[in-house]
């Protein structure tokens, strides 16, 4: 019989499988069953991790295998929308700094938002964009926000004479990065190996991957080289979620729409739950506990939809957020990019099996398929929504503000911003109201911007809410869904 216990370590992994190869090639595969050739195959954890990051590394290879083509069908053009005039921007695609994503995701969209919080006014890009207009509609000018000026001139001056790139990931952040993905990685080796402090190390290290690399370089932060950036967003698989549909569900439906009833899908996310004073249903609070079940959510469910529509079509009501989330269309204009979707699917899904072909009990198999993901599942919903999801972010003279880059400095709840700690620990998500008005600068530099950021608030009528600690921003949050799906005392929409 062929052997496949744990592996005290990578290199007897490989001396395990090498010594099973050779049994298999002497006895024969007819002298095997097919218990056999599944444990030489697949249980060797060494095997499996290797299988594992082919998975990721030809979802990103495959997305960049050739570049984007001008149109989705013959003749037929798909044009960016920015302030009422169409533009024509495929002949510019593979020459845009941040990559082909970057500037396709406004594709096909009205991407005047998307276009405005990437831009500093008055830049090169908005000189650029009349030789790309086409049609005979003019348009009308962008909205001008003084703020938003002034926040770029103090990001300017901050990193005045350190490079053009200075507001990407240091070296030493990129060091740390380092060191978490090789933690993860290490901590995937150990949870196919059946080791029992993996159900805690692999989701931390995972979550430091996922906030400080993961979420920075989505929203292009991270390199000033474009691939780099998309393959770090691979990472978040598979206890996250999927980075093709993250691009549409976060960089574009959320950042664009940040609070905004009807438009912002992370207000979703424990339907029927009500999370915003505007919202007309009610639900119980029992829905939280869908907190656990996030990362199964967002990295097999939404992107299975989004291929399938079949999530859609069966719950149109229920659980299943984000499923009116759609591929945008710079991911539906080539092969390459569905191989890409599907692979990363494949991936998620294998790893959410693998539980109960690597591990022996049956407690061992639930507990290795559960923990990880409630825990990781936990800390995103944890770090990601208690920032929004506050009285003081949805006040009238919040949501009414006109000017885009104001609501999103009034619409996130900011703690312990002079810790770094708390800084590296959240990827810079307790500074939410700086990441929401400057996605593009690396959370990295949040700390020490923040003073800075804060001032530039004050003198534009933006400052932000803010608390003491994580602990006061759990506690006001919780408070605030309590007290929006109370249907004794609940009169906020009335109001």
């Amino acid at each position: 019989m062929v052997t496949c216990g744990n592996s005290s370590g990578f290199a007897s992994g490989l001396t395990d499988l090498a010594a099973n190869i050779s049994e298999v090639t002497a006895c024969g595969l007819s002298d095997l069953d097919v218990a056999d050739v599944i444990s030489v195959s697949f249980m060797q954890p060494t095997v499996v991790v290797f299988f594992f990051m082919a998975l990721v590394v030809a979802a990103v290879v495959v997305t960049f295998h050739s570049k984007q083509p001008v149109h989705i069908k013959p003749g037929e053009k798909v044009l960016w929308h920015i302030s009422g005039a169409d533009y024509d921007l495929s002949s510019f695609v593979n020459k845009h700094p941040g990559g082909p994503i970057a500037i396709g995701l406004g594709r096909g969209i009205d991407c005047t938002r998307l276009f405005m919080t990437y831009h500093a006014p008055n830049g090169r890009a908005h000189a650029m964009l009349e030789r790309y207009r086409v049609g005979s509609e003019q348009g009308t000018p962008l909205p001008k926000s003084e703020f938003h000026a002034a926040l770029c001139e103090m990001v300017k001056t901050h990193f005045k004479g350190q490079g053009k790139f200075a507001h990407k990931a240091t070296y030493l952040h990129l060091a740390f990065l380092t060191v978490c993905v090789m933690a993860m990685i290490s901590s995937w080796w150990a949870w196919f190996s059946g080791l029992w402090f993996s159900l805690l190390t692999l989701p931390v290290s995972a979550w430091l991957v996922f906030t400080n690399g993961v979420h920075d370089a989505s929203h292009f932060a991270m390199s000033s080289v474009a691939w780099v950036n998309h393959a770090m967003c691979f990472t978040a698989l598979p206890l996250f979620l999927n980075p093709i549909t993250w691009y549409s569900q976060h960089v574009v439906e959320h950042h664009c729409h940040c609070n905004e009833i009807g438009l912002d899908v992370d207000l979703h996310h424990f339907m029927p739950l009500r999370l915003h004073k505007l919202e007309d249903s009610a639900g119980s609070l029992g829905n939280l506990a869908k907190t656990m079940l996030t990362g199964m959510h967002l990295g097999i469910g939404v992107p299975l939809n989004a291929l399938t529509g079949v999530l859609q079509n069966s719950l149109p009501d229920g659980f299943i957020h984000g499923c009116d989330i759609k591929l945008l269309y710079v991911f539906r204009e080539s092969l390459s990019h569905y191989l890409s979707m599907w692979s990363s699917l494949l991936m998620a899904y294998f790893c959410l099996v693998m539980s109960f072909f690597v591990h022996d009990t049956l407690l061992k198999k639930v507990c290795f398929l559960v923990v990880p993901y409630v825990l990781a599942s936990l800390l995103f919903m944890v770090f990601t929504q208690v920032s929004h999801i506050q009285e003081e972010c949805q006040t009238d003279e919040t949501l009414e503000k006109e000017d885009f880059f104001v609501r999103q400095a009034r619409t996130s709840l900011d703690y312990s911003v002079d810790s770094k700690l708390w800084s590296i620990l959240s990827g810079g998500l307790n500074m939410q109201s700086l990441h929401h008005s400057m996605p593009w600068v690396n959370s990295c530099h949040y700390t020490a911007i923040y003073p800075k950021f804060v001032e530039v608030c004050r003198q534009h009528g933006a400052q932000p809410p803010s608390v003491p600690n994580l602990a006061s921003a759990l506690h006001a949050g919780f408070n605030y869904i309590v007290k929006l799906n109370d249907p004794m005392t609940n009169s906020l929409k009335a109001n």
